[in-house]
């Protein structure tokens, strides 16, 4: 039998000019359980925890916290009452110390006479830290960390404030599954301090590893409440989709009549990457993938002229080539659409043709200026065939669903016409409806003699979608799988260095 719910959302509306991003929307978190709440993008999630967190007012709505009618004013309201939001992007001090970032607005009850007292700092910060398993220095600068480790920085921070309702946003979107189950432990400590977590992922396969309850969202309103326990996966995607849409069905890929290499790496090495060899074939989909610090996010920047390799060498095409930096990359044809979306994919204050334009820019320039009517042809032909959910192409991109913000980052280099483009991690963060579409653009590139590169912690995708898949470990390929003779198994086994059986 549950208890008494610990917060209750009960009838809350949010509107934006011309849209209802919520519409009477209720639900009950209970102490010591995660709380899955599921939807597409757009579907509202991201709106009723900003709502929840402090950072949005609700039109019309009450929320109760401990039975208490409360309005929540703002963020620091919020956390005072002991309601914390770790998000999906990371909102961090990236040149201060993680004691710093832990304790960042609960500075003053370390203050004595006017001074900081660092070391009282330092060890309140280390107590923090041990029960979530994290060894790092509390004096570490939070810009030496890794995404992991900066993620359960956050969650240190809002459990600083003695948070009895955490709300993560898609937690494990940049975690490998080792880690992903270091996270999954600690949220069971946490339920066993009956902390309330509310839990927001698009990967279905997480909320019935650990969520009790789940939310359906669709177009801000609630499709369905109730057990985890008593619904399918099916069922869930159906709700969230309103169709029946299955996971990531399996991409048709014809044999290629020849293989033809597009590009070679020799014995490249750069810093994270020690001796890499790898040849990649025209309109192949390539799927690389590999622990955090693998060296596969590194050779990303490699291939994009991001970072010089200090031996080794580059082959396009048969010609040797030095890829000095990203403008030289693009000259030669490659694009690359990495995974930090909105740090390095789009401008997301820019509106959605400036974004789509940028890449090649010179295609629609004649003495200085801008052909405006091809340029509007251009994007709007584009945003149609990609299918993206805009108002306008004159709309800002940090206004569309995430969903809709991956796919201008795909159709900026699609106007380009690339003959190789490098995917980072090109579903994370995006609902099943859209990672379908994500693969079938891949695809459909793929028909058009354009070789892809997809570099990827989600091994489940990769052997969906590639025709081939490499695994890194310790800056090295340690193993290559054909699509024929490739397992999961074999592939996880060689991310942790184990190559016994990696496959031909």
């Amino acid at each position: 039998m549950m208890s008494i719910p610990l917060l209750e959302v009960v009838g809350i509306t949010k509107n934006f000019p011309g849209v209802r991003a919520l519409n009477n929307v209720s639900l009950s978190i209970y102490p010591g359980q995660v709380h899955a709440l599921v939807g597409a993008n757009g579907a509202g999630k991201s709106t009723l925890v900003k709502i929840i967190a402090g950072i949005m007012r609700p039109d019309s709505g009450v929320i109760r916290f401990q039975g208490n009618k409360t309005a929540i004013r703002n963020p620091a309201h919020a956390r005072s009452i002991g309601i914390s939001l770790v998000p999906q992007i990371p909102r961090v001090c990236r040149n201060m110390t993680v004691a710093e970032n832990v304790f960042l607005g609960g500075e003053k009850k370390f203050v004595r006479h006017g001074f900081l007292r660092w070391r009282d700092l330092s060890v309140e910060c280390s107590k923090l830290l041990k029960p979530l398993g994290v060894q790092i220095a509390p004096g570490k600068l939070v810009k030496d960390l890794s995404v992991p480790e900066i993620e359960l920085v956050e969650i240190a921070r809002a459990l600083s404030f003695k948070s009895s309702v955490l709300i993560l946003d898609e937690p494990t979107a940049a975690l490998t599954a080792a880690e992903k189950e270091r996270l999954f432990t600690i949220i069971d400590t946490l339920k066993k301090q009956s902390t309330a977590i509310i839990y927001i992922s698009h990967r279905l396969e997480e909320i019935f590893e650990i969520a009790d309850q789940y939310t359906v969202l669709r177009d801000g309103e609630v499709v369905s409440s109730g057990q985890v326990s008593k619904v399918t996966k099916d069922a869930l995607i159906t709700m969230m989709t309103g169709k029946q849409l299955s996971i990531i069905k399996h991409v048709v890929i014809e044999e290629q009549e020849q293989t033809r290499p597009v590009l070679e790496l020799r014995h490249i090495a750069a810093p994270g990457v020690k001796d890499v060899s790898l040849t990649i074939n025209r309109g192949e989909i390539l799927g690389i993938t590999g622990l955090v610090g693998s060296g596969k996010s590194t050779l990303a920047k490699v291939l994009f002229g991001l970072l010089k390799p200090h031996a080794g060498e580059i082959y396009l095409d048969g010609s040797r080539v030095t890829i000095k930096s990203p403008r030289y990359a693009m000259k030669l044809g490659i694009g690359l659409i990495p995974a930090e979306r909105l740090e390095r994919a789009i401008f997301p204050h820019r509106p959605v043709i400036e974004n789509l334009l940028m890449p090649s820019l010179e295609t629609f320039t004649k003495f200085g200026v801008i052909n405006e009517k091809k340029a509007r042809t251009t994007c709007t032909a584009m945003v149609k065939q990609l299918s993206i959910k805009t108002p306008s192409i004159f709309v800002p991109v940090m206004n569309l669903s995430g969903g809709n913000q991956q796919k201008v980052a795909i159709a900026r280099w699609l106007v380009s016409k690339p003959r190789l483009i490098v995917f980072e991690e090109p579903t994370q963060g995006i609902d099943v409806e859209v990672k379908q579409e994500v693969w079938n653009i891949i695809e459909d590139l793929r028909t058009r003699d354009v070789t892809v590169v997809v570099i990827s912690s989600d091994v489940d995708e990769l052997l969906l979608g590639c025709t081939r898949i490499v695994t890194m470990f310790d800056g090295n390929v340690v193993a290559s799988y054909s699509r024929e003779n490739v397992t999961k198994e074999a592939v996880v086994a060689a991310a942790v260095g184990d190559i016994t059986t990696t496959g031909g």
